[in-house]
């Protein structure tokens, strides 16, 4: 695979000294179905040699290894620029540091990557409705300001479940809307008590509420595009992406 991997990540706009981007399931890797064939997951039920396989195809496109977060739909973010335990549980990270690669990994729920206009700091977030919900991306945020205050941060959220198949209880439409009325119209109604959620248009929302005004959204559907994807939602088991970013390129 070598230095090519990066090629076929998918990405956005590009960013002054950032590199990020999110593998596909398709890459050259060693899985067998349903894992087939770029797993990136120990946890999802896979040989975890043929994981490993694959992290150490990736690992030679990168400047270094990834930072592997144990995720855990909360709201703890790691500062990589500190010590910590290996591997810190968390949903997101931050660095100011180059080179240094952050790592997300999902399967319908949202990576969202942050950086500066000048390329001195990165953060991944890991945003599922929960997460989302619960502050991931506004700490996230929060601990990159305390590094860079006059900084201007923008967004890139990546592959994820959309909304047209994305359905959820009244529970958490609930949760979001007790919270920010606002929120109310990425939910379209669908059955008794069940919503669609938008969850690419709620992160975008709650970014540009606490300053991040540059915004690109994927538009990608991890559960609709199989060729590309894994989704929980759509099989289970199934592997897992990664979205990456990291800074001085």
């Amino acid at each position: 695979m070598g230095v090519n991997v990066l090629d076929k990540l998918v990405t956005g706009h590009k960013w002054n000294n950032v590199f990020y981007g999110t593998t596909t399931r398709y890459m050259a890797g060693v899985s067998e179905p349903p894992f087939d064939s770029f797993n990136l997951g120990l946890h999802c039920g896979d040989n975890p040699e043929h994981a490993q396989a694959n992290r150490a195809l990736l690992n030679a496109a990168l400047p270094n290894s990834p930072i592997w977060l144990n995720q855990v739909h909360g709201t703890e973010v790691l500062d990589a620029d500190r010590p910590f335990d290996y591997p810190a549980k968390a949903d997101a990270a931050v660095t100011t540091c180059d080179k240094k690669v952050l790592a997300i990994m999902t399967a319908d729920c949202l990576p969202v990557v942050l950086a500066d206009e000048e390329g001195t700091i990165v953060g991944a977030a890991h945003a599922g409705w929960r997460g989302l919900q619960a502050g991931i991306l506004e700490r996230t945020v929060d601990l990159m300001r305390s590094k860079k205050p006059n900084a201007h941060f923008k967004a890139w959220i990546g592959p994820a479940i959309s909304q047209k198949v994305f359905e959820v209880g009244a529970e958490v439409y609930d949760a979001f809307v007790s919270q920010n009325s606002n929120l109310a119209p990425f939910f379209e109604p669908g059955v008794v008590n069940k919503y669609f959620a938008n969850l690419s248009g709620i992160a975008n929302m709650k970014l540009k509420q606490i300053g991040v005004n540059m915004v690109e959204e994927s538009n990608e559907c991890t559960y609709l595009d199989k060729q590309r994807y894994f989704s929980y939602r759509r099989e289970n088991p199934t592997g897992r992406i990664v979205t990456l970013v990291w800074k001085g390129v």
